[in-house]
């Protein structure tokens, strides 16, 4: 629904988020069929992936932009072990700053 602009037709509730999602959908992959490349027309820019450069694109309710999805799995799972460890991250850096 989000590609073809069929949202409301369909009957979904949409917000403003959800036909500016939308729209932009519509437009890389417009850009993408045109042209190979889904950039261009003042979007955010959509990298190549790579294995130097693991960025994917993310859509949400909150905008879309290109996400290292690796290193946000790594950094949410530190900041969940924090929560179920209170001191965690202490002793680590007690242990970086004395070698203990």
């Amino acid at each position: 629904a989000y590609i073809f602009g069929t949202m409301e037709r369909i009957g979904l509730n949409c917000h403003a988020y959800d036909r500016q999602l939308s729209g932009a959908m519509i437009k890389y992959w417009t850009n993408f069929a045109k042209n190979g490349d889904p950039n261009g027309g003042g979007l955010p820019s959509w990298p190549i992936y790579s294995c130097e450069e693991p960025l994917t694109m993310v859509f949400s309710d909150e905008g879309f932009e290109a996400v290292d999805l690796i290193q946000t799995e790594i950094e949410d799972r530190i900041v969940m072990y924090s929560q179920e460890h209170p001191g965690f991250i202490t002793e680590i850096d007690d242990v970086l700053r004395n070698g203990e």
